[in-house]
C-alpha cells in the first residue's frame, strides 16, 4: 500500500530540533514513540497527502494518545488563507493488532456541538465537526488509551501549505 503522507518521523525530528532543551523534555519511553510512528502509517489520505499530527501525555500511569492528518492552509486563489482537511481512511485491524491487548473500543461521532440548547439552529461562530475512534488496552505491558481524530484540535495550526502551483511546503 503506498502512504501519500509525510512520515512521522519528520515530526519527531522537528520536535527534536525545534526549540533546544524539547528533547531534554520528552519523557516518552522507545516503545512509545515506535507505537507512535506505526500507527501514523496508518492514514491512507485519499487525495493529495497528509501530515500526521500526535499529541502524548502520561495520566494517571496511562498514556493517552491522539492522532491526526493536519490541516492545509491554501496560499492564493479564492480560497486563500482557508484550512482544508484530508479525506482519509485508517486500518483499525492493523491498529488493534499492534495492541498486546484490548479493553475498549469506542466511536465517537460529534457532528453538533456539545451545548444542545438550540440544536441544530444558526450557530454564531462555524464549528468543527468531529469523529473519532478511542482504543484502550496495553502495548508492552504498558497502559495506552489512543485516539485517531477526523481533524486535529482546534488550537493546532496547519501542519501543510498548499501553493497555487500544487506544491506542498510544511507550514
Amino acid at each position: 500500500m503506498s502512504h501519500s503522507h509525510i512520515p512521522i518521523h519528520h515530526l519527531l525530528k522537528q520536535i527534536e530540533t525545534d526549540p533546544p532543551n524539547r528533547k531534554k523534555r520528552d519523557v516518552r519511553p522507545p516503545w512509545l514513540i515506535r507505537f507512535i510512528e506505526e500507527a501514523a502509517q496508518l492514514f491512507e489520505p485519499f487525495h493529495d497527502i497528509g501530515r500526521v499530527g500526535f499529541d502524548c501525555s502520561l495520566v494517571d500511569d496511562e498514556w493517552v494518545v491522539g492522532i491526526y492528518l493536519g490541516g492545509t492552509e491554501i496560499v492564493g486563489g479564492r480560497l486563500d488563507g482557508k484550512t482544508v482537511f484530508a479525506n482519509f481512511c485508517f486500518d483499525l485491524a492493523e491498529l488493534i493488532r499492534r495492541f498486546d491487548k484490548v479493553h475498549e473500543l469506542k466511536w465517537t461521532a460529534l457532528p453538533e456541538p456539545l451545548e444542545l440548547a438550540d440544536p441544530g439552529g444558526e450557530r454564531d461562530e462555524p464549528t468543527r465537526e468531529r469523529s473519532y475512534v478511542t482504543i484502550t488496552g496495553e502495548v508492552e505491558g504498558n497502559a495506552v488509551r489512543l485516539s485517531i481524530f477526523s481533524i486535529p484540535p482546534d488550537v493546532v495550526q496547519p501542519a501543510l501549505r498548499r501553493l497555487p502551483d500544487g506544491t506542498y511546503e510544511p507550514a
